[in-house]
């Protein structure tokens, strides 16, 4: 219930009120909890960490977590001012962290590349929120292979071009990708050490489901 964005402030309250250390972690996870709960759990710098990754921000949240700017770059919340001040402090983890973001900004991603910087480049190429045409592109260098391998974004064309290549860690990943193209996820299940990386493929499970068909 401490996770879940429906239950009632007043329940979260409650919870707030035990002190259950384990209850206040599951907390932090929670995106829609109450301003003021926040306020008393990022009096620990454990949870605060936490909640700067996860919770709604607004310009109090974000001046009162600046603390944790490693952190607050992965939250998805962050607009694109605040994804900008960010990145003006020129520290390499906080701009890693903007990389994975799941709602970067397109200016960011063109300063992050103009970086030039590989762990932030293929950082980039991982995340689904980068535009499709940078992902195209980047298919041209194969360093970036494995990356797009990774991106659920990637364009089936390119992701059924990795599967041809035959590489194991990028079959891994395409097993794993939920827009890996069905048929290449059939393939993929029949071979024991990758087997197991299609069944917990939730796009792969929903298909299942929705022909009502049983696992081979």
């Amino acid at each position: 219930m401490a996770k879940h964005s429906k239950t009632p402030q007043k329940v979260l309250k409650r919870f707030l009120r035990t002190g259950n250390k384990e209850v206040l972690e599951a907390m932090t996870t929670n995106a829609e909890l109450n301003k003021e709960i926040a306020k008393e759990l990022i009096k620990d710098a454990d949870l605060a960490k936490n909640i700067a990754q996860t919770i709604k921000l607004d310009a109090e949240l974000f001046e009162k977590l600046s603390e944790y700017k490693k952190y607050l770059a992965y939250n998805g919340s962050l607009n694109g001012a605040m994804q900008e001040e960010l990145f003006m402090l020129e520290d390499d983890e906080v701009n890693l962290s903007l990389a994975q973001n799941s709602n970067i900004d397109k200016s960011i991603v063109q300063a992050l590349l103009e970086l030039k910087d590989e762990s932030l480049t293929q950082a980039l190429y991982a995340n689904p929120a980068v535009e499709v045409a940078i992902l195209t592109e980047a298919y041209q260098d194969e360093k970036n292979h494995l990356s797009l391998s990774r991106n659920a974004n990637t364009p089936k064309d390119i992701l059924e071009k990795l599967y041809q290549l035959g590489e194991s860690n990028i079959l891994e990943n395409l097993a794993r990708n939920e827009n890996t193209p069905i048929e290449i996820l059939y393939q993929l299940q029949l071979e024991s050490r990758f087997e197991r990386a299609v069944k917990t493929n939730e796009a792969f499970g929903r298909y299942i489901q929705g022909e009502n068909i049983g696992w081979l």
